[in-house]
C-alpha cells in the first residue's frame, strides 16, 4: 500500500535479531535464505508541482525459516544473553538507514540506503536509537559504505544526541564513540563497465549512551534540514533590523514542489517598499550612476555536505550585522545568495544527489530545466546579472570528507598575463583571516573531469575571475596544533564570518596592495614549482606540490553513476505515471455508470474495454524501472536499496531535536 504525507518520508526499520534466527548478520550482498524484508519499496516519481510527498511504508514483514513464512515481531526485545534490543528509527526529515541486523547481544550491522534513483553514495548517515541501557558498550557497524577512504582513519569520531542529555543539561552534539575504525570488507559493490570490481567499507564503531529509556540520534555531521533552513530564513526576515537588509524570494520550485529560497542583502533604497521594487532598486547607489556590484553564493548542491549550511549561516549573519564591516560591504555589493540548491535531496536524506538521482554540480554546463530546476533557475540568474551589472564573486561551499583544515578551489589565469595570480589574492587574504584555513591546499586547476562544476562553467563561460569553491572539512583542522581538532556547529559558523571579513579586506584593497599581493603570490608559486621538481627528482608526484592537492574527485565521490535516472527515462517514467492516473481517474468516473439493466431487470457488468490493460501495462513498465534508464531497486542485493518516494511541502517533520 502506498501512503501519503506532507512532511517525511518514514521507514519503520525492524530489527532482526540473528542470534534467534540464525542468520549470521550478513552484509549488503546476502542471499535471500538469510532473514530479509518481504516487503516492497514503492517506486514512485514525482512530476513538477503535481506529485506531492508519496511514501514507502511495509505491508508486510517476514521472515524464512525452514520454507515456511512466518509473521515477524515488530522488535526482537531480547536475546539469548537477556540483553535487550536497541530499537533503530529513520522516520524522520534527512534520515538515512534502511536496515538493522542484530548479530550479538550488543553489536549490530547497519546499511545504509543509497541515493533515491542510483546504486552509491551510501556515505550520509542519520538515525535515532532507543531502548539503550547506561554503561553498556553498544558496536555499530555501518557496512556498506562506499568511499575507499574516509577522516574516519584520520580520527574522525561520529556526532550523538541525546534528548534526555539536552534536556537536563543542555548539551546538544557531541562527538562520541571510541575503537572507530574504517575498513575495506568482503561485500561486492555493484560493477561498472570499464572499472574494476570493488567491495564495500565498514565504519564500526563503540558506543554508549548516557540515560536509560532515551532516544539518541547518531549523525556523520551536523544535520541541518530543510525545516531547520524555513525556520532561519524566517526568523532573519522578521528580525527589526536584519529584514530590512535582506528580500527573500522563490528561485524556483523543485521536482517535488519544495521552494528553493534565494536571498538578496544589500543596503536598499529606502523607496523600494514590495519584494520585486526592492529588488529591481537594489543595484542603485544613492547620488551616483555607478551601479553596485554582485556577489553570488550557494550551499547544498551535495545534501548531505550538512556543514555547508552552518557556514552559510555565518555568512548570513555577518552580511546583515550592523557594523562598520557589513555595512560596507551592502554598500558596494549586492549579494544574491541559495542557501540550499537541492531541497529535495537534504529533505530525502540523500548524500550527494538530487531527487533525480543526478549530482546537480555536474549539470552546469547545459541544465536540464525538467530534470534540475534549480541549477537552471541559478545559473539563468547569474547570467542576467553579468548582463546588469559587475559580477565580482561566485563561490559554492561543500564539505570535505578525505582532507583536513577549510580550503578554496579556483580557476587559474593562465595566458592571461594582465590578470596573472590574481585569482589567487582572495584565498591568501583568507588564510590570512580564518585560522583553519589552509592557502597550501588551495588549487587552481581546471580538470576535464570538472567540466561541468559551477566553479568551471561560471570561469568559462562568464569570465569571472573568482569562480570559487568553499571545501570545508567534516573533521577538523591540524593546522598549528599538535592533535586534530574537530570542527563544531560555532567553528563553521566563525568560518563563514571569516570569509565575509576576508570579502571586505578584498574588496577595498588599494591598487599598490594589490600589486604587492601579486608578488608575494610569485614568490610562493616559484616555490611549490621548485618543491615539485624536488620531489619530481626524487621520483614522486609533484603535481599536488605545484597546485594544491586537488584529485579528480576533489571534495566529491567517486561514486559509480551506473543506475541514475537519465532525462529520456525520468520523463518516460513520469509519463506512465500520468497515464495510469489518468486511466484511474477515468475509471473511477465510469464506476457510477459501470452497470446495466438487463432484459430480465437484472444489473449486469458492462463488458470492459483495453483500457484495464493499458493501465496493467504501464504500472509493469514502472515497476520495471521506467525505460532505458532502468530505477535502482537496491545495491549489491539484500536490503540496500531505496524507495524512491518524493518529499515536498516545507521541509517535513521535525528532526528529532537534531
Amino acid at each position: 500500500a502506498l501512503l501519503r504525507a506532507r512532511h517525511t518520508r518514514q521507514k519503520d526499520l525492524i530489527v532482526f535479531d540473528a542470534a534467534v534466527s540464525g542468520s549470521d548478520g550478513g552484509g549488503p550482498s546476502e542471499q535471500p535464505a538469510q532473514p530479509v524484508e518481504a516487503s516492497t519499496m514503492a517506486m514512485v516519481a514525482a512530476a513538477q508541482a503535481q506529485v506531492k510527498h508519496i511514501e514507502r511504508t511495509r505491508a508486510a514483514l517476514e521472515i524464512r525459516r525452514g520454507g515456511a513464512v512466518e509473521s515477524a515481531p515488530t522488535f526482537a526485545t531480547s536475546s539469548p544473553t537477556g540483553e535487550a534490543c536497541l530499537r533503530f528509527d529513520s522516520s524522520f526529515e534527512s534520515m538515512n538507514l534502511l536496515r538493522a541486523v542484530r548479530v550479538d547481544a550488543t553489536e549490530y550491522n547497519l546499511t545504509m540506503a543509497p541515493d533515491t534513483h542510483t546504486q552509491g553514495h551510501t556515505q550520509w548517515y542519520f538515525f535515532r536509537v532507543r531502548g539503550g541501557r547506561p554503561g553498556v558498550q553498544y558496536k555499530l557497524n555501518i557496512i556498506n559504505m562506499q568511499k575507499g577512504h574516509s577522516l574516519y582513519e584520520n580520527g574522525l569520531r561520529p556526532l550523538l544526541y541525546s534528548e534526555k542529555l539536552a534536556a537536563r543539561e543542555g548539551v546538544g552534539w557531541r562527538r562520541a564513540g571510541t575503537n572507530v575504525c574504517y575498513y575495506a570488507n568482503f561485500f561486492p559493490r555493484p560493477v561498472d563497465a570499464g572499472r574494476p570490481a570493488r567491495t564495500y567499507h565498514t565504519l564500526t564503531f563503540t558506543v554508549s549512551f548516557p540515560h536509560a529509556n532515551d532516544s539518541c540520534f547518531l549523525a556523520h555531521c551536523y544535520p541541518y534540514t530543510y525545516s531547520d533552513l524555513q525556520r532561519d530564513l524566517r526568523a532573519l526576515t522578521d528580525d527589526p533590523w536584519r529584514g530590512e537588509l535582506v528580500c527573500r524570494q522563490a528561485l524556483c520550485t523543485t521536482l517535488a514542489g519544495n521552494r528553493c529560497d534565494v536571498l538578496t542583502i544589500t543596503n536598499f533604497a529606502p523607496d523600494g517598499q514590495t519584494d520585486d521594487g526592492r529588488r529591481a532598486s537594489a543595484f542603485e547607489r544613492p547620488g551616483s550612476d555607478r551601479r553596485k556590484r554582485a556577489v553570488v553564493l550557494s550551499a547544498r548542491v551535495h545534501p548531505g555536505e550538512t556543514n555547508a549550511s552552518h557556514i552559510m549561516c555565518g555568512v548570513l549573519l555577518a552580511l546583515t550585522a550592523d557594523n562598520e564591516c557589513a555595512a560596507a560591504l551592502r554598500n558596494e555589493f549586492v549579494f544574491v545568495v541559495v542557501p540550499m540548491v537541492n531541497p529535495d535531496g537534504v529533505i530525502n536524506g540523500n548524500y550527494r544527489c538530487s531527487l533525480a538521482g543526478c549530482d546537480l554540480n555536474r549539470l552546469w554546463q547545459a541544465p536540464p530545466k525538467h530534470i534540475a530546476p534549480p541549477v537552471y533557475a541559478l545559473k539563468a540568474m547569474i547570467g542576467e546579472l553579468t548582463r546588469t551589472t559587475e559580477l565580482s564573486l561566485f563561490c559554492d561551499i561543500h564539505g570535505h570528507s578525505r582532507k583536513m583544515n577549510a580550503f578554496l578551489y579556483g580557476c587559474h589565469c593562465d595566458g592571461e598575463p594582465a590578470r596573472r595570480l590574481q585569482e589567487r589574492i582572495f584565498p591568501h587574504l583568507l588564510s590570512l583571516e580564518c585560522a583553519p584555513f589552509s592557502f597550501d591546499d588551495c588549487s587552481f586547476k581546471m580538470q576535464a573531469a570538472k567540466r561541468s562544476t559551477a566553479r568551471i562553467v561560471c570561469r568559462s563561460e562568464f569570465d569571472l575571475l573568482n569562480s570559487l569553491t568553499l571545501e570545508v572539512s567534516f573533521g577538523g583542522t591540524d593546522l598549528g596544533i599538535e592533535q586534530p581538532y574537530h570542527f563544531n556547529q560555532k567553528d563553521y559558523r566563525q568560518l563563514g564570518t571569516d570569509f565575509v571579513h576576508a570579502l571586505h579586506t578584498y574588496a577595498f584593497l588599494p591598487p599598490a596592495a594589490l600589486h604587492e599581493h601579486v608578488q608575494e603570490m610569485e614568490a610562493v608559486v616559484q616555490g611549490q614549482m621548485a618543491a615539485a621538481a624536488l620531489h619530481r627528482a626524487g621520483g614522486e608526484d609533484g603535481n599536488a606540490v605545484a597546485d594544491g592537492a586537488e584529485s579528480d574527485s576533489g571534495g566529491s565521490d567517486d561514486d559509480p553513476i551506473t543506475g541514475t535516472l537519465e532525462g529520456t527515462a525520468l520523463m518516460q517514467l513520469w509519463k506512465d505515471i500520468k497515464a495510469t492516473r489518468m486511466a484511474e481517474e477515468k475509471k473511477r468516473r465510469a464506476h457510477a455508470g459501470s452497470t446495466s439493466e438487463g432484459p430480465d431487470g437484472v444489473s449486469r457488468p458492462r463488458k470492459r474495454s483495453g483500457r484495464k490493460r493499458a493501465t496493467r501495462n504501464a504500472r509493469s513498465r514502472i515497476a520495471a524501472g521506467g525505460g532505458s534508464g532502468g530505477m535502482a531497486r537496491g545495491g549489491a542485493s539484500g536490503g540496500t536499496g531505496r524507495d524512491n518516494g518524493v518529499c515536498s511541502g516545507n521541509g517535513g517533520g521535525a528532526c528529532g531535536g537534531g
